[in-house]
């Protein structure tokens, strides 16, 4: 599976962990912060949904290859 794949994989399941756990409706107030350029708490612009979902793809891509049955 190509990395742009993994990488939407990784972005979505970010995201519903992010309104599982923070509350329904953050991901969305965090796109819509990065795109107001809303500062974080440490007053450097907010990192997006998308690169913050990079940790995930490791590990996503043995998600993937265990529920395809195939081996990497």
């Amino acid at each position: 599976m190509n990395p742009e794949a993994i990488r939407d994989i990784s972005e979505a399941v970010y995201r519903r962990k992010l309104d599982a756990e923070c509350g329904e409706g953050t991901a969305k107030q965090t796109d819509d912060d990065i795109a107001a350029g809303v500062l974080g708490p440490d007053g450097k612009p907010k990192m997006s949904i998308r690169a913050r979902a990079a940790a995930y793809d490791k590990i996503t891509r043995h998600y993937v290859a265990v529920i395809a049955g195939i081996r990497t």
